[in-house]
């Protein structure tokens, strides 16, 4: 027995799947893509085997389209680049859904790609644009620039954030350090000083990897470095304790980090604008 699924679109009443679904959903738009949480469950691996289980749907098309119950149809250029297709499903990769997803998601999926190395920050720009004068659009700009900071979770997001307030110095996060041999990649360097921070998350500190830190930590210390570690509740509830920690380390060291460089703008004469570059002590990365 055959069931309608969308106009002119028709599936076995038995087949209940999210792929058969999705796979429908494509054969009545063929020229949409499927994006969003979706095409991200997809590239995950963590897509609902039940079609009912499936959040609604977000298409993007060039044109207009009147929405279907689970589907949201935005009308949007999409670039062919950003597209796969995979068993009869037209989606985006999982960049371009990383990116749509920015908005609402507080950059998680876009930290899940830095942190599998799957990701070079500097690509996300790119698939950014295509947004513009979009709903979210303003939180999607703000969490992608700070992606290029290159976060591996939000816990990392929130620390990048602390630096910037205080204006710690220039520092610079996951970039690899060779020590003895090896290469380690802290969470975050304070450059120009041997000042390395780490962040303890019970998500990815497992017993494998407690044990794997602790050999890193030895290690590091034993070159001359000095391994701060923080908490999440130490970074949610007692952020000014974790600057005013970092603080009191660079000051018993007696190192001072370089200053970030940042644009400033100053008015040329005739009253157009001119961009110039100088020092400045607000934090990021270089």
């Amino acid at each position: 027995m055959l069931v309608r699924k969308f106009p002119g679109v028709y599936t076995l009443a038995t087949a209940a799947d999210s792929h058969t679904h999705l796979a429908a959903l494509s054969a009545w738009l063929p020229d949409a893509v499927i994006t969003g949480k979706t095409a991200w469950q997809v590239a995950a691996g963590s897509l609902p085997p039940l079609a009912r289980d499936l959040v609604p749907t977000v298409v993007h098309r060039r044109i207009r389209t009147r929405p279907r119950p689970g589907v949201r149809v935005r009308r949007r250029v999409v670039n062919p680049d950003d597209v796969l297709h995979r068993g009869g499903i037209r989606l985006h990769g999982p960049v371009a859904a990383a990116v749509e997803l920015a908005s609402t998601d507080e950059g998680q999926a876009i930290d899940t790609l830095l942190r599998e190395h799957r990701l070079d920050p500097t690509s996300l720009l790119p698939h950014a644009s295509p947004h513009h004068f979009t709903t979210g659009n303003a939180t999607r700009k703000k969490i992608v620039a700070a992606s290029l900071r290159n976060p591996y979770s939000y816990a990392e997001r929130l620390l990048h954030r602390l630096f910037d307030k205080s204006r710690i110095g220039v520092w610079v996060a996951n970039e690899p350090l060779t020590v003895g041999g090896r290469t380690v990649i802290p969470d975050a360097r304070i450059k120009g000083t041997p000042v390395l921070i780490e962040f303890d998350g019970r998500r990815f500190h497992g017993g494998d990897r407690f044990e794997s830190d602790r050999a890193r930590q030895n290690l590091l210390v034993s070159h001359g470095y000095v391994v701060l570690r923080f908490t999440w509740d130490m970074l949610h509830s007692a952020p000014d304790q974790v600057i005013a920690t970092v603080r009191r380390t660079l000051k018993r060291l007696c190192v001072t980090p370089p200053a970030a460089r940042t644009r400033s703008r100053a008015r040329r004469p005739g009253g157009t604008w001119l961009t110039t570059l100088g020092p400045s002590t607000t934090a990021g990365g270089v």
